[in-house]
């Protein structure tokens, strides 16, 4: 989906779960300024060179932390809510600690992710 915003001119894709509610507070804050274009040319990003390529580089830890800041959490909230020690969080996404699959199972729940991305 292209949306484009006049004065001055401003280009954006908006894909994913949140599309709707951004293109709704778009519309309420740029009212008729608000250009929306149906974009049918969809690439799954999974599918490309690129993200496969930088997925076999990915460490665990960098896993973690990619899917604990789109989740939009601090290392304090992904404790709290999973209940694993910031400090072992930290360790993890620095690589000085490993994630096991009974870790990576209690992380996914938390994250939204399927457990073998953090492993």
């Amino acid at each position: 989906m292209l949306a484009h915003v006049k004065v001055p001119p401003t280009d954006i894709r908006i894909t994913g779960a949140g599309a709707q509610t951004v293109l709704e507070d778009l519309r309420r804050i740029y009212d008729d300024n608000l250009i929306i274009e149906e974009d049918e040319e969809y690439v799954d990003v999974e599918e490309t060179d690129w993200y496969k390529k930088m997925r076999a580089n990915m460490t665990p830890g960098a896993a973690l932390r990619v899917y604990r800041q789109n989740a939009g959490l601090s290392l304090a909230d992904l404790s709290e809510k999973s209940g694993v020690p910031k400090g072992h969080l930290s360790q993890m996404e620095n690589g000085k600690r490993p994630i096991g699959k009974n870790m990576a199972c209690k992380l996914s729940k938390v994250l939204r992710c399927n457990y073998r991305s953090l492993l």
